[in-house]
């Protein structure tokens, strides 16, 4: 018959603290790298260019909600705008 030695010795107890260290490292990576991925995405509203281009605009032009495409749009149907504002259809 086999016997095990079922005793825990500090050999044991240093793996099993590194395994979960090395876990929880590896988890903090992936954390962070997907914060800076988003940082880059050119979908997310989290970009530091979406960011950066909005927070100039807003003080260039004194409007504290300014984005790009707001005002891209709103140079591209400025005469819509008017229309619906004076009540002309």
């Amino acid at each position: 018959m086999i016997k095990y030695d079922l005793t825990i010795k500090t050999e044991h107890v240093m793996i099993a603290v590194a395994a979960m260290a090395g876990f929880f490292i590896v988890r903090g990576l992936i954390d962070g790298a997907g914060d800076a991925i988003s940082a880059v995405n050119p979908v997310s509203r989290d970009n530091i260019f979406y960011r950066g281009v909005n927070a100039v605009g807003a003080v260039l032009s004194g409007d504290e909600g300014f984005t790009l495409g707001g005002a891209i749009y709103d140079a591209a149907h400025g005469d819509e705008i008017g229309r619906a504002t004076n009540g002309i259809n």
